[in-house]
């Protein structure tokens, strides 16, 4: 596993699930249909004139409305990656920061790597090494924010910049095939 897959695993863990419960995979024709409903219901509101809605969801979306009704029709088949991506930031994201209001349960302040950790391009002596990183709530905070908008590709990159600034180096990376990550609770 690596740090993007680590990352996942771990915010998955401590909050599940992000999205609403679609048991179809948004590969199917099912499960695009049932993410699209819920994404549109996201987006209406009461007294919304026809068309209204399919706006707001092109728009936060950075489509065309005409896009958006041609995947609802099944004209035309939207990226599973994206339609998912979508889902999770468009409804998983407001549920994300509801969950993180004072009480509900806030971001880590602390994180466990285990990992090949290099500092400012120097790789620690034994191989695989655990480390704890503390003062990391804001940090986690934008970490959660990344991988809830954008995946845990982006939340990794997000996580190593902030490690670095938290901890006064240019540079912090955590590599390898084997990498942890576990929020001391």
């Amino acid at each position: 596993m690596n740090l993007a897959q680590a990352l996942d695993a771990a915010l998955t863990h401590r909050y599940p699930p992000l999205t609403v419960d679609i048991k179809s995979p948004a590969t199917s024709k099912r499960g695009a249909a049932a993410r699209m409903r819920a994404i549109e219901k996201h987006f209406t509101r009461e007294g919304d004139r026809a068309g209204a809605a399919t706006k707001r969801v092109a728009a936060a979306l950075g489509i065309t409305p005409r896009t958006w009704q041609r995947w609802k029709a099944g004209t035309r088949k939207p990226n599973a990656t994206i339609l998912e991506g979508a889902h999770k930031r468009l409804i998983g994201l407001p549920r994300m920061i509801r969950r993180m209001s004072p009480k509900g349960m806030p971001p880590p302040s602390s994180v466990t790597v285990k990992a090949i950790i290099i500092w400012n391009g120097y790789k620690n002596q034994t191989e695989q090494r655990s480390t704890t990183l503390g003062g990391m709530k804001q940090v986690m905070a934008k970490v959660i924010e990344a991988w809830t908008a954008r995946g845990p590709e982006r939340a990794a990159k997000v996580f190593q910049e902030g490690a670095a600034i938290v901890h006064n180096t240019a540079k912090i990376e955590f590599e390898g095939d084997e990498v942890e990550v576990s929020f001391p609770w």
